[in-house]
Formats: C-alpha cells, structure tokens, sequence
C-alpha cells in the first residue's frame, strides 16, 4: 500500500495505534527530514461547522506548552473532514500496554513516575488547559536512543524512561463529535479513569484531571483501577455514586501516606482534592519517607457515596419519592370518595335539627243541662248561667322527641320506614294522651 503525503509534507508510514480520538501514524517530515508522529482524528461527523478552527486552536494552544512530561506538537492542520497535529514520536510503551504485559509497578518505581505526570498536569492548569482524559493509554515512555544507536528497554526497566501525556485537549473535540461512553472501542476504559462530575456530564476542570491520576495510580500499582464492571455505564455510576475500595485494602503493606493522598485525590467533590503540584510533593516525599504520616487526615465522607457530591442525587431521589406518595395518597383519596358516591345514599335525608313534633287533635263534647254539685264546681257567674249551652273544644298538644333519621348512614327505603314509624308512634301517644284527658273533663262536667 503507498504511503499518503498529509498536507503535501508528512508521509505516513505505519500506523502506530488506533483508539477512539483518532490514529496515530509514524511518519516522516520530508521538509526537515525527521520522524514525527501524526496524529489523525475525523471530524466528518461533526455537526458544528467550527470545529476545525476549535481543533486547531487547541493544537495551538498545546504546543505552547512547556514540560517534560507533555507531548511537544510540532504542527496542525484540518480540513473538512480531517484534522491532524504533528508531535515528537515516543519510543517507549505508554502505561496500560506496560501494567498489561509485565504487570503492576513497585512503588519505588512508579510513583516517580506518577509525580512527573503532575507535575506535567500542573503545567498545563497553570496554562488554563485540562487535559480531560488522563488514563494509562495515554501516558507514553520515552528515553533517548543510546550512544551505540539502540533504543533502552523500558518494558523491563520502565523506571529509565520519562512518562509523557498525549492527547491533551483532543478527547472533548472528539467528545463532541461521537458519545464516548456508547463508543465500543474504549468506552470502559475511558470510563474506568473518568471523574465524578464527568460522569454526571458536568464540565471537566483541573481537579477532574486530579482525580483520574488517582485512578491511574490505581492501575499502575495494582494492576486494576478502583471500579469495574462490564459496562462502562455501570463504571460511571459507581465514579458517580458509590465509594472506592481504599488503597490499603487491596495493598495492606502501602505506606498509610499514600493511601491517605489517594482518597483526597478521589474525593467525590473538585474542591475537596488536592491540586496536582501537592499530589507531585507528596509522592516524592512518600517516596523518600514511607513511613511519613498523613500530611492530611481525609474526611471518610470526602470519597464514598455518603460525602456531599452524591447527597444531592440523594435529596433529588428523596423529593421525587415523596412527590410519588402524595401523588398515590391522592389517589386513594378520590377512589374512596368515588366509591362512597358509588355505594352511598343516592337519595339522603335532610338531617332534622331535634325539635319537638306537636300533634294537635281536636275533641268537641257537647255540655248537658245538669248542673255539678257545689263541691265539684264553681258557681257560674250570671253571665254564664244565661249563655246558651255551647260545645267546648278541648285542644290538647302532645309533644314528643323525634329522631334525627339521618344519624345513621342507612340506604333511603330504611330511613323511610323508620321515619314512619316514628310519626304512627308520636301519633298514637298523642292520641292516648288526649282520650284520657277528655274523659277526665267529661267525668268534671256539670250533670243536667
């Protein structure tokens, strides 16, 4: 296959690796006569119409940087559909491909290598840049050629070479062109070395970079990283939500230093962890000194799922579950209510307030022409000796208590019936009451 000529100056060569900003390739620079590397990202399926001068203003911006321990870029162009920057090609392994084939590092020999990537990390914060995607791919060994023209060993002796971060500012631009979670190639290793806020789609800054070294360091002197799983979603909820086994839990004999530094650095909340100049301070000084105390003593809550990152998902939850009961107990309320309309008194009685039911009867007796004896009667005055004889109406009022039919819920046949009866009962005891009282006035009458 003939090599392509990139921007009628770089040939590419053979390609390096693939992952999922884009290909690297080893190539020549044909104008000045060196071998570079070329690192080609699509950008075809972008939608925003800038992102080409976004791509290149970050090639910029990185190549402005100074350090050791971060890529020099050399060039950057784009097209269309391409963009590429030009870098210094690195001769060594980078760190997941060293952990995978030879396994974790000593602590002697890698946390040097750890502080030189903060310190390459500070660097770029102190330049406004976040690298957002620090991980074992892409931290690369390098070491000068030897004097005889051979390259040294660094798979067998990683400890000689010089760690170097790639790929800064690209994983956003790329980002944005493709969701990297869903992206099969390396979306749980992405997501294994991602932040917390990261993974609630917050923006990425400083501390977030902070954070994935704690990973890395995870990784690059265990073998593993803090979280697991065989999906990258389930990765990012535990980055999220739930608490990292502690350093000294899977390495019982690490300095109690480090294992301190490292749960300040995954502390669920940016502000909470240390910036990457301390974390570059204190490894050395770990190294120096294992058994050195604490410099800091951590909040147990500052990197679990209780601390105060994950509360708020919390309260989140807890206020939609209480709006959930509401919404149930309303519910309830209006079946009860419909079934009661449903099953209740269609026709209810007006409920009476206690009142007396009068019942007045009416009951004439005629007068003889008998006078009563004087012991029995008063002596009729003249006036009424004279009247003609005339009936006398005896109005008698026979009050009783009826009651209230509505007190108990019953259906509408049986408060009539039981209203019935209560008007026959009151009727029939005011009837009683008035025969007796007339016969007592019939027996009081004067006898002709």
């Amino acid at each position: 296959m003939a090599s392509e000529l990139l921007a009628d100056r770089y040939e590419l060569v053979s390609s390096v690796g693939k992952g999922a900003t884009g290909e690297v390739w080893r190539a020549t620079d044909t104008l000045l006569q060196r071998n570079v590397a070329v690192k080609v990202v699509d950008l075809e399926g972008t939608k925003d119409p800038a992102m080409a001068q976004r791509f290149r203003r970050e090639g910029i911006a990185i190549a402005g940087l100074n350090n050791s321990a971060i890529v020099k870029v050399f060039d950057t162009g784009t097209t269309p559909t391409r963009g590429w920057l030009v870098m210094e090609l690195l001769t060594g392994p980078n760190c997941n491909t060293l952990v995978r084939d030879h396994g974790p590092l000593d602590i002697k020999t890698g946390l040097p290598l750890l502080a030189r990537v903060a310190d390459g990390l500070q660097a770029a914060h102190d330049a406004g840049i976040t690298h957002r995607d620090v991980k074992p791919a892409n931290i690369v060994l390098d070491a000068p050629m030897a004097a005889d023209g051979t390259l040294p060993d660094l798979m067998t002796n990683p400890g000689n070479g010089r760690p170097v971060l790639v790929d800064f500012g690209i994983a956003q631009l790329v980002d944005e062109v493709g969701t990297q979670l869903t992206r099969p190639s390396t979306a749980i290793g992405t997501a294994a070395y991602m932040s917390p806020e990261q993974a609630r789609g917050h923006v990425a800054d400083p501390a977030s970079d902070v954070y994935s070294l704690a990973c890395v360091t995870y990784y690059l002197l265990l073998g593993r990283p803090p979280f697991t799983a065989t999906s990258s979603l389930a990765v990012a909820h535990s980055q999220a939500f739930d608490t990292p086994p502690s350093f000294r839990e899977l390495a019982p004999d690490c300095p109690e230093a480090l294992d301190a530094l490292l749960k300040r650095m995954l502390a669920k909340k940016p502000e909470d962890r240390p910036t990457a100049a301390e974390v570059a301070n204190e490894m050395r000084s770990i190294v120096a000194d294992p058994s050195m105390a604490p410099t800091v003593v951590p909040d147990p809550d500052m990197y679990t799922g209780r601390g105060p990152a994950a509360s708020e998902t919390k309260k989140a939850n807890k206020k939609r579950r209480a709006t959930l009961i509401a919404l149930l107990l309303v519910l309830v309320a209006l079946g009860g209510l419909f079934l009661w309309r449903l099953l209740g008194p269609r026709n209810p009685a007006p409920t009476p307030s206690s009142s007396a039911a009068t019942v007045t009867t009416t009951h004439t007796i005629a007068k003889t022409s008998q006078p009563s004896s004087p012991s029995e009667t008063p002596t009729p005055t003249q006036s009424e000796s004279s009247a003609p004889a005339a009936p006398v109406t005896v109005t008698q009022q026979a009050t009783t208590e009826t009651q209230p039919t509505t007190e108990t819920t019953v259906q509408a046949p049986t408060t009539v019936h039981a209203t019935t009866t209560v008007v026959q009962t009151a009727t029939a005891v005011a009837t009683t009451t008035v025969t007796e009282q007339a016969a007592q006035t019939t027996e009081a009458a004067p006898a002709p």
